[in-house]
């Protein structure tokens, strides 16, 4: 997880989510009927942030700095030291859920809806409870947009009206808004916990030469010490450049990634069971979590495990 990325997240996305209603109530156009009502901008504005900073903030922000985190932070001692250490004796099995998109909407279902715990024994399955307020908002966001594009139309023609400005700020504030939303939050959450990598880095960019004209360009890394060669033949030039590579996804739980859940240290590839479409913190307490118990105590997981029943 990019634990440090926390207050980035949040803040962008409170910005993303509050910039048109916020500018909006400081414009002085008289725009078409809205859609929605004072109070309803408001509901949508205090349900973001209160997500955002609030519960969002306090497990992934404070958690991160409690004691005990650093006993299992990457690279803690502790945790290298129980990792480290294997005796036969010590049977192990590594349960890992893997979450479906949107992964933001899914966790934070259970900030915003009620604790897993709450909920009847092995029942916390119900992971969409957020998502009639998040499509009621992505849609009541898109009418904002449509309804300040119709006006910029209007007032920013050939000769712009007083206000083309204003509308056409307002426009793309609430654009912004509706993609996030739609789409970017649930992006930016997963850059942060790190479920989608973006490569980026330096590489040489080489042009060949044939007579002082461009034949060729091609690229290549850069040497050990981070530079490029200018002129690795009287021919070419390189220079360095900086790059982007698309995303790579990377399968996690809303919080922990797969690859490193299900990489415990002396666990068979048998043992090894996925909870699929269990979230961080649905799994405490869902239908997974039974099947897996079951599994366990039942002797499917090795006979070590087995607990007859009482």
């Amino acid at each position: 997880m990019n634990a440090g990325l926390h207050t980035d997240f949040i803040s962008s996305s409170c910005d993303a989510i509050t910039a048109g209603p916020i500018d909006e109530g400081g414009a002085s156009i008289p725009i078409l009927n809205w859609f929605i009502n004072d109070r309803d901008v408001e509901v949508i504005r205090e349900m973001a942030c209160d997500l955002l900073t609030g519960a969002i903030s306090e497990f992934f922000g404070a958690d991160f700095t409690q004691p005990i985190t650093s006993d299992y932070m990457v690279g803690a001692t502790k945790l290298g030291d129980l990792n480290a250490y294997s005796h036969p004796n010590i049977q192990k099995v590594a349960f890992y859920g893997v979450e479906e998109d949107p992964v933001f909407f899914r966790v934070a279902n259970f900030f915003l809806e009620g604790d897993p715990n709450t909920a009847d024994v092995f029942q916390a399955d119900d992971d969409e409870e957020l998502f009639d307020d998040v499509d009621h908002n992505r849609q009541q966001y898109y009418n904002k947009y449509v309804a300040w594009a119709v006006e910029a139309d209007n007032r920013c023609g050939v000769i712009p009206q007083p206000g083309c400005s204003t509308a056409e700020s307002l426009r793309d504030k609430w654009y912004e808004g509706y993609e996030w939303w739609e789409s970017e939050g649930n992006d930016a959450f997963k850059i942060f916990v790190g479920a989608t990598e973006i490569p980026s880095g330096f590489e040489c960019e080489c042009t060949e030469y044939q007579n002082g004209v461009p034949v060729r360009t091609y690229t290549v890394p850069t040497q050990p010490n981070g530079e490029c060669n200018s002129f690795p033949d009287p021919n070419t030039f390189c220079e360095k450049v900086g790059f982007t590579r698309p995303p790579v996804e990377h399968p996690s739980d809303g919080v922990v990634l797969e690859a490193s859940a299900k990489a415990f240290p002396g666990v068979p590839f048998n043992r090894k069971v996925l909870m699929e479409d269990s979230n961080h913190q649905q799994m405490r307490n869902d239908s997974n979590t039974e099947m897996g118990f079951n599994d366990l105590f039942e002797g499917n997981l090795g006979g070590y495990f087995f607990t007859p029943k009482k």
